[in-house]
């Protein structure tokens, strides 16, 4: 860095030859929707909306899979009414967020009968 003459270095100006820093780009829900319908993911990889952004998931090992299950099992049985159990199923949430928890425990209201 050059000598600002004060004996501290400033950061060097940059030249217009230079591009601007890369900028990173928020979706909507409805784009990301449309990127996973248009097949622009490779098949099986694992990706999810987060706050507007794109993020590619680790793999689930069979570990993974199985503690998944057995721990799905075992709340199911303790869930209270009007809570739904739901497993590796989508989730949308506020603020452009769309993701496949592993477990959620989801309140919903009754479905009344119009009978």
């Amino acid at each position: 860095m050059p000598d600002d003459g004060h004996g501290s270095h400033q950061p060097a100006a940059r030249s217009a030859s230079q591009s601007p820093p890369p900028a990173s780009r928020r979706f909507t829900r409805a784009e990301f929707d449309a990127m996973i319908a248009m097949g622009l993911f490779p098949e099986g990889e694992r990706v999810e909306l987060i706050g507007g952004e794109i993020i590619t998931m680790t793999g689930e090992g069979p570990l993974h899979v199985d503690g998944t299950d057995l721990l799905f099992d075992a709340l199911q049985a303790i869930v209270p009414p009007g809570v739904v159990a739901r497993s590796r199923t989508r989730l949308d949430l506020p603020d452009e967020t769309e993701v496949y928890p592993d477990q959620a425990r989801v309140g919903l209201p009754r479905i009344e009968d119009d009978a």
